[in-house]
């Protein structure tokens, strides 16, 4: 479980899919002269192949540190990451664990038939929830969300909201700042 906790949470500080993490190799990470660290990733995208440089924070350089990413060679996989349906069962399980399991409303929309089935909210958690907690995170603490899609590899801003869907919180206090901002 140590190795998933590991994994589930570089994914959730670097905000990039499964596959990048599982297939990032130590070449890929550049250490800068002040120690920062910026990952090299080759995201693909259909037929093409698009460079994107995700600068690492410090949480997710001390996860690598902890690997000891810095010793290994160019060709190391540095995430000991399993295969995504095992990773994901692991994450349900961790979270089941910890006691992640407010009742949660799922509802389906299938050939003009509404229904709704009520699930504990670890069974919703798996691998990509981690980019779209980044995602969250990210623009409720005011990220430039030009910088934040091109740290994410999404092709426009546009297209990053409509995978993020709104925070319920964020949306509370923007509606709440607005409205008491009203000049009297």
């Amino acid at each position: 479980m140590k190795r998933v906790r590991l994994s589930f949470l570089f994914m959730t500080f670097c905000a990039q899919r499964y596959s990048d993490v599982r297939n990032l190799k130590r070449r890929d990470l550049i250490i800068n002269s002040e120690g920062s660290v910026d990952w090299n990733l080759f995201q693909l995208k259909g037929s093409r192949s698009q460079k994107i440089v995700v600068p690492l924070l410090p949480a997710a350089i001390e996860l690598l540190d902890q690997l000891k990413f810095r010793e290994m060679r160019p060709d190391d996989f540095v995430i000991p990451i399993g295969c995504n349906q095992w990773m994901n069962r692991a994450i349900k399980k961790m979270c089941k664990d910890v006691g992640i399991d407010t009742p949660t409303t799922v509802v389906k929309i299938v050939g003009g038939t509404r229904t709704e089935k009520s699930v504990p909210k670890y069974k919703l958690i798996s691998c990509h929830t981690s980019r779209r907690s980044f995602v969250s995170i990210s623009l409720k603490r005011k990220l430039n969300s030009e910088y934040l899609s091109s740290i994410t590899g999404h092709s426009s801003v546009k297209t990053m909201r409509l995978y993020l869907g709104l925070n319920q919180e964020a949306k509370r206090e923007a509606l709440i700042e607005a409205w008491s901002n009203e000049k009297k």
